[in-house]
């Protein structure tokens, strides 16, 4: 909802992280959940709460600022 109500410069960059989660492979998925926070399911899976969904999509938005930085 933040998206819609307050956008800026780096808005699409953290809801591309969003949607860039979700291409990712189960052992992908298993390396960012750790380090995000996400809860690891019974069955191997694991389940990203808002905060951690948030933090993946905030960490995206960031390391694409950063690179844009140093091309420059």
């Amino acid at each position: 909802m933040y998206a819609l109500s307050n956008p800026d410069a780096t808005t699409g960059l953290h809801e591309i992280g969003h949607f860039v989660r979700r291409l990712l492979s189960a052992q992908e998925n298993a390396k960012i959940g750790q380090f995000v926070g996400a809860k690891r399911q019974d069955d191997g899976t694991w389940r990203f709460d808002t905060d951690a969904e948030e933090f993946f999509a905030d960490a995206v938005m960031q390391v694409r600022l950063a690179r844009w930085k140093q091309d420059k």
